[in-house]
This record gives structure tokens, C-alpha cells and sequence, in this order.
């Protein structure tokens, strides 16, 4: 010709005119799309009549320029992209399998405070680690990953204070007390190195001399700590008090009773059952007064945290004292003892304000009335009791706590694939 005609393609294949395609994946792409917009007449969009798009699409699958398995595939993201919850976001429809949750979360069932906290953080992460029980890929790491550093960490704060169990430690020689926890880094260290011999040995060495650092500081921390409670009298007295459950490793003033949370505190109802380990337990020389700590290499959790039911350990362990351990002692607090470097340790939890003198914590956003902090414990009560209802239905929505923030380290990203408009339009 004189002249050549030409013709922009834009790289939007939904907008192509399907007669326009040159390759079969072209075409494929351009059918599956006609049939995705079927019902959704956008603006400019040049669609084909519905019963033309389905004869095109039996003739490519005849082809097998389309598969069955993508039609699958279209038709499940279809139904994700709905308004509302379906069995592709977490909300389980069968009856016979509502039936098998309802009777696997029945009343024999025993709850942890971690697996109510991940149902708290996102059902669907929940459903995905402990109820499918999918295994996250894990990848080798040169440094020492922060699950197995806090396992080592408590393991020595548990051995160091189980020597000078009820003991007031600023009368002691400060010098000898850093040598005493040196020593016991070292040999729990070396039992670990046996067990799971370090990739790249000098990266091991540099990283237990950083935590023996971190051990030290924390050491200090608590000496100061004694020295500001005194008038209490509050002084470590058990280490990794189990309840529920019982190991080598636990206080021997641990028990097998589970803990019993009633539902609206109706003592003839029917229990949830939950078991755990309280890291630490601190008593005052009176008897009357007790605390909780909970080591931990982050912040912690905030009183919102706990009322929203991101985090339940603090109060499903001020439960387990309350019920199990310490009945008519006086429940001054539970928080989160940081074993970092820098930075307060105590700052987050919740205490009481009359009880002020039996910990060192600054933060005002952790201290409650005794108003607060009856209020605070039936809210999460009831709470956790709504979880478990949830389980029992097989409601495991794909509704992460705090939206993205949740999702940040979350396993399970590439199942559920949450997108914050898609979910955020979904009715309830």
C-alpha cells in the first residue's frame, strides 16, 4: 500500500478487542477476561454477548488453549472477589465439616494463650498454621534466629534465678552474680552448639558474646529492680510455672490442672480449658502480693493489644495464679520483661495503680484502676470466649487485626493473598 496503517496496542489486555489476538495465550488471556467482566459493563469495554464467550471458551478447552485448571482458578478467584465471606476467605460452609471443628474445639479442647492470640492477630493465620497445619518455609540463617535466641535466654534466666530463688540479690557481691550468669550463658551455649552445631562458627561466637552482654545489662536492671521494690519485698520466686502441662524444664510447683475460663463468669457453665508457662513469678515477702513477667525480645503488648485479643498471655497468666496457684494473694500486675540492650523493660502490661510499689514500671498507659481493671479482665474474657466461638463455627475470615501492620511477617501471605479493598468490602 502507499500508506501503512497503524495501530497503537495498549499493553491493558482487558481492553483488546478479542478479534485482535495472534497467539493462543493472547487468546486465552482475552476469553478468560470476556468472562470475568460478564455482569461489570465498564465503560469502553468491548464485550461479547455471554453465550459467545461461553461457546469460544468449550472450543479453546477443546484446543486446550484454556485448561480446566484455570477455569478453576477464575471461578475461585471470582468467588474470592465477591461481597461477601466464602470458603476461599477463611469462612468454612460444610456442614460436615462445621460439624468436625465444633466437635475438635468441643469442651475436651485445650486452649493456649499463644494459639488465642494468633486467632486474635488473624483466624485465617490461625486456620492456616493450626488447624490445615501448612508448614512455613523456613530458610538457614548464619546469626541465631530470635525463637531459638529467646529459647536460650530464658533457659539461662531460669537456671541463674532457680540458684538464688527468693533471695535479695543486691546484698550480694554484684561482681560475682555477673560471673555466676557469664558462666551459666556459657554452658547452656555449649549444650545448644552440641545439639545444633553453628553454620559459621565465629558468627555463633560473636552472637552469644552479644547476648551475654544483653544478659549482663538485664542483671543490672534487676538488681536495681529489687533494690526499688523492697518495701514490697518482691523477689523471683518461680521460673516457668507451667499449668495444664508439665516438663524437665518447668518449676516444680508447676501443675497438670488446666486453667478453666468460664463464659460471663458463670461458674456452672461449661469451661474453655487453657494451659501455658509463666516465664517468671515474683511474690512479696508478705505473701500477699504477686506479679507476672513474661520475657521478651520485643516491646510488648499494649493494653489495647490485650482488649482487642492480639495478645491474652498476661491475662490468661494472672488467671492461672488467681485460680491455680496463689487463690487469695493479691494480684499486682503482669507485664513483659524486655531482654534488650537499651530501653525500659517494664513499660508494658497491665498493673495496678495501688499495688505501684511492687514493680518499676513508668508508663502510665499500663497502669489501671481497680475499675479498669476488673472491666478490662471480663472484656477479654469474653473475648477470648467469642474466639472460641468463632472456631467452633468455622469463622476464619481473612480479617487481620491491625490490617497490613498484622501481615507484615506473616507466613501464610501467599495463601490467603490479603488485599485490603477486596476484604474491607466484604459484608460481615
Amino acid at each position: 500500500p502507499i500508506e501503512l496503517d497503524q495501530d497503537q496496542v495498549r499493553s491493558n489486555l482487558s481492553s483488546q478487542d478479542l478479534r485482535s489476538t495472534s497467539n493462543a495465550s493472547e487468546l486465552a488471556t482475552r476469553l478468560i477476561t470476556q468472562k470475568a467482566r460478564q455482569g461489570h459493563h465498564a465503560r469502553g469495554e468491548n464485550l461479547l454477548p455471554q453465550s459467545l464467550v461461553e461457546e469460544l471458551i468449550a472450543q479453546a478447552r477443546r484446543e486446550t488453549y484454556i485448561s480446566d485448571s484455570l477455569l478453576r482458578r477464575v471461578s475461585i478467584e471470582l468467588e474470592r472477589g465477591g461481597d461477601s465471606f466464602g470458603p476461599y476467605d477463611g469462612q468454612i460452609t460444610q456442614n460436615d465439616l462445621r460439624g468436625l471443628l465444633a466437635n475438635h474445639f468441643g469442651p475436651d479442647y485445650v486452649y493456649s494463650a499463644s494459639g488465642l492470640s494468633a486467632f486474635g492477630n488473624c483466624p485465617y493465620k490461625f486456620f492456616a498454621a493450626r488447624v490445615l497445619r501448612l508448614e512455613p518455609r523456613n530458610e538457614a540463617a548464619l546469626d541465631l534466629p530470635a525463637i531459638d535466641a529467646g529459647k536460650l535466654l530464658h533457659d539461662i534466666l531460669r537456671r541463674f534465678f532457680e540458684r538464688h530463688r527468693k533471695e535479695y540479690l543486691p546484698d550480694k557481691n554484684r561482681d560475682d552474680l555477673l560471673k555466676e550468669i557469664g558462666d551459666v550463658a556459657n554452658e547452656v551455649f555449649k549444650e545448644h552448639e552440641d545439639k545444633v552445631p553453628p553454620l559459621n562458627e565465629r558468627i555463633w561466637k560473636i552472637d552469644c558474646e552479644i547476648r551475654k552482654l544483653i544478659l549482663e545489662q538485664v542483671l543490672l536492671h534487676e538488681l536495681r529492680l529489687q533494690e526499688r521494690t523492697k518495701t514490697r519485698g518482691m523477689l523471683p520466686t518461680y521460673f516457668e510455672l507451667a499449668f495444664g502441662r508439665a516438663s524437665e524444664a518447668s518449676d516444680p510447683s508447676s501443675k497438670t490442672d488446666y486453667l478453666k475460663i468460664f463464659r460471663n463468669e458463670d461458674t456452672a457453665s461449661e469451661p474453655a480449658l487453657a494451659q501455658g508457662q509463666i516465664d517468671r513469678v515474683d511474690i512479696g515477702e508478705s505473701g500477699k502480693h504477686v506479679i507476672a513477667y513474661d520475657y521478651k525480645l520485643s516491646q510488648g503488648a499494649r493494653i489495647i493489644d490485650m482488649q482487642a485479643g492480639r495478645h491474652l498471655q498476661i491475662p490468661i497468666y494472672l488467671a492461672a495464679l488467681e485460680q491455680l496457684f496463689v487463690p487469695g494473694f493479691e494480684l499486682a500486675g503482669g507485664g513483659y520483661y524486655r531482654l534488650r540492650g537499651r530501653g525500659k523493660r517494664l513499660n508494658q502490661g497491665l498493673y495496678r495503680k495501688m499495688f505501684s510499689g511492687c514493680t518499676d514500671v513508668s508508663s502510665r498507659n499500663a497502669m489501671v484502676d481497680d475499675v479498669q481493671w476488673q472491666r478490662l479482665r471480663r472484656d477479654i474474657s469474653r473475648r477470648v470466649w467469642q474466639f472460641i466461638d468463632a472456631m467452633r463455627a468455622g469463622d476464619f475470615r481473612v480479617k487481620p487485626s491491625e490490617g497490613k501492620k498484622t501481615c507484615k511477617f506473616c507466613d501464610y501471605a501467599a495463601v490467603c493473598r490479603y488485599d485490603t479493598y477486596r476484604i474491607g468490602r466484604k459484608g460481615n
